[in-house]
């Protein structure tokens, strides 16, 4: 309990300073649990390719990636999950580039293919309730004509999530 209480005050010592210089600290932050979420994919998507098949959906094989805690069970990469996806669509609704954002698309669709390997129904809910929070607060913010155009896309990344999620 005190590393993590350790690891936190400096967490809050290096973005007061990034602040305090006038620094993307939001953006920042995103772009690292992005950038994890990167990783953890990369090792869910090669542990899947070797003990149960990327495309076997008869497998019970639970998903463990990088979390060497669950080995004990627990619900840490859902929960990593869960909390990432809201950084995604937030980099994917910053950025003005059509490559980062359809980066965003697959990882979203990645992410939510990786959640359903973790057989784990509160991670699905989890998953889903902080998706539709982020898509909310996405179509929510947009102004003038392009809130036709956000929904739309919203409506169409959620359908393309859940038909990744149903088989």
């Amino acid at each position: 309990i005190g590393k993590g209480l350790l690891w936190g005050v400096l967490f809050c010592g290096v973005m007061y300073r990034l602040a305090r210089h006038d620094q993307p600290v939001a953006l920042f932050f995103a772009r690292g649990i992005v950038l994890g979420l990167v990783v953890t994919l990369a090792v869910v998507l090669w542990e899947r390719s070797i003990f149960g098949g990327l495309s076997s959906l008869a497998s019970d094989y639970r998903i463990t990636g990088p979390f060497s805690s669950m080995h004990n069970g627990g619900a840490y990469i859902e929960c990593f999950f869960t909390l990432a996806v809201p950084f995604v669509i937030f980099l994917q609704d910053s950025s003005k580039a059509r490559g980062a954002k359809l980066f965003g698309v697959g990882l979203l669709l990645l992410t939510t293919y990786a959640l359903m390997l973790t057989y784990s129904r509160n991670g699905y809910l989890a998953f889903s309730v902080a998706t539709l929070l982020a898509f909310a607060t996405t179509a929510l913010g947009a102004q003038g004509r392009h809130k036709l155009y956000r929904s739309g896309a919203i409506l169409l990344l959620g359908c393309a999530m859940g038909a990744v999620a149903i088989p």
